[in-house]
């Protein structure tokens, strides 16, 4: 055997796994099936942290006077497609092995390493250069919370459908909030409106706290 147990031992522990030891060592020699495996596992949770970045994107892409160009989200998602080429890549050169032998090896440690410095430099900058620093506008995000006519729906059950279908169309058309509008068509006082409209218990009706 070309590896005995002090060796697989020590790939275990730099590999942070215990199935090493379990394997095949010739078929493994041949497809580099752990190292990838283990490699590329981890890896999925940057796909998830890419995923996050289309919500700045989306936040930044439209037209408008001063704005900021996302290119630090553009910047990591890029990289994301080059991880997943560099995934499909190392994976059919793996499966090019022969017996105890794989000749590609040096371009699977290539993509690795290729794969090792894209996410160290790309999740650097983005944090760096969009996260860091970043803070809530919550008078902003009060605005949109006061002018949402989603929040009607928690109404329907106290109103009826066609006062709240009123009540929402008259806010629209005037450009209000619920509760404002609410009391111009006297269907509720403020009082009892914020009774009823909780948005926070809205978003998150298993919260305890």
């Amino acid at each position: 055997m070309f590896f005995g147990p002090n060796s697989k031992s020590w790939f275990c522990r730099f590999l942070v796994c215990d199935k090493a030891a379990k394997y095949n060592s010739f078929s493994k020699l041949g497809s580099c099936g752990v190292l990838i495996e283990r490699f590329f596992n981890g890896i999925e949770r940057y796909f998830s942290l890419e995923s996050k970045t289309s919500t700045f994107f989306l936040l930044y892409k439209s037209p408008h006077l001063g704005k900021v160009n996302p290119t630090q989200c553009e910047s990591l998602r890029m990289v994301s497609l080059q991880i997943m080429g560099n995934h499909f890549t190392t994976s059919m050169a793996a499966s090019q092995g022969q017996l105890e032998l794989n000749v590609y090896k040096p371009l699977i440690a290539a993509n690795l390493l290729h794969t090792c410095e894209l996410l160290t430099d790309s999740t650097r900058c983005f944090a760096d250069k969009c996260v860091k620093g970043l803070q809530l506008n919550r008078e902003k995000i009060q605005e949109y919370v006061d002018k949402s006519l989603m929040l009607v729906t928690v109404l329907t059950p106290h109103i009826g459908y066609d006062l709240s279908a009123k009540l929402v169309h008259h806010a629209s058309k005037f450009k209000k909030g619920l509760r404002e509008s609410a009391i111009e068509l006297n269907l509720l006082c403020g009082e009892k409106f914020d009774e009823i409209v909780k948005p926070m218990e809205m978003a998150f009706p298993h919260n305890n706290q």
